[in-house]
């Protein structure tokens, strides 16, 4: 025998109206092509952010650089010269005959490891990291041959880690607005495009109250004309077959 359960578990699942499909259809499309765009935008400008402090970076570590180069043979102070470098950076390394100096503070143990050795090794170099304090940082180092010495300056990024998140803040929100705008857009346009078939449902009703004499108007919608055309014909024919059975 064939087991009966509670009715609704027969039940096929409730698919949602065709308004509604089309307004979800509008709110995901906005949605991805929001997220897309927003994603390219963040991307980009965060690439040309990192690409101009990194280029300024470059150009002030190897004027300084350069200055060390001509002061050092004279000078019996290296840290002296670190303290009238003019910088950006906060902080400035020197390593000079086999001893550390800095400018403000010796934080040699500061730098990332690779890095170190790579200037140390004879070749300029740069890379990000993070700071003890938890800011992101961009060091530059430079090899002095000539001293046998390697210049290195740290650049604290806080600030441009700050001007990045509220850029981030900034996409995400518009992101979320283009969404809004999308669904909005999408719910008009379903409203507007299914009009016709609910003026059509009404006049349907009409006619199965018994007012036979109700017909479809097309107004100014071209492509309702076919619709309502075939529409009143069937109603025609169906009022004449009324008449006739009467």
């Amino acid at each position: 025998m064939r087991a009966l359960g509670p009715t609704w578990l027969h039940r096929p699942p409730r698919r949602l109206g065709l308004r509604a499909r089309v307004t979800t259809a509008f709110t995901l499309s906005a949605l991805v092509l929001s997220v897309i765009l927003a994603t390219i935008t963040y991307t980009a400008t965060r690439s040309a952010i990192l690409r101009s402090e990194a280029a300024a970076a470059r150009r002030q570590t190897y004027v300084n650089a350069s200055f060390l180069r001509r002061a050092l043979p004279n000078s019996h102070q290296p840290s002296q010269l670190l303290s009238t470098l003019g910088t950006n950076a906060s902080t400035s390394i020197l390593s000079y005959q086999g001893a550390w100096h800095a400018y403000p503070l010796l934080v040699q143990r500061t730098l990332p490891g690779s890095l170190r050795r790579q200037v140390l090794g004879g070749d300029a170099a740069e890379q990000y990291f993070v700071l003890p304090d938890g800011h992101p940082a961009l060091g530059v180092g430079v090899p002095i041959a000539a001293d046998q010495a390697s210049y290195f300056e740290i650049f604290d990024l806080q600030t441009v880690g700050h001007t990045l998140g509220i850029l981030a803040l900034a996409v995400a929100a518009a992101a979320a607005a283009t969404t809004l705008l999308g669904a909005a857009a999408g719910g008009e346009l379903s409203r507007r495009a299914l009009a016709p078939l609910a003026k059509t449902a009404r006049v349907a009703e009409e006619i199965a109250g018994g007012r036979l004499e109700t017909r479809l108007v097309a107004d100014e919608d071209v492509d309702l004309h076919p619709l309502a055309e075939s529409f009143n014909t069937m109603v025609d024919a169906l009022e004449q077959r009324i008449r006739r059975d009467a």
